[in-house]
């Protein structure tokens, strides 16, 4: 199972409120785990995750 957090990590020198957060956001950074998870292992990979979740 791959998990991510919709809230915003503090960036220096970005007001929180311009900080961009959400679950768009968390989407986008499992994606991305998962394409490198899939370029390290291969196809095998991918239907390990998609079996895990």
């Amino acid at each position: 199972m791959l998990l991510a957090s919709g809230y915003p990590r503090a960036i220096p020198g970005v007001p929180h409120r311009r900080n961009l957060y959400g679950i768009s956001f968390a989407v986008a950074q499992v994606t991305g785990f998962a394409a490198l998870a899939c370029e390290e292992g291969g196809a095998e990979m991918l239907f390990e995750l998609a079996q895990a979740t």
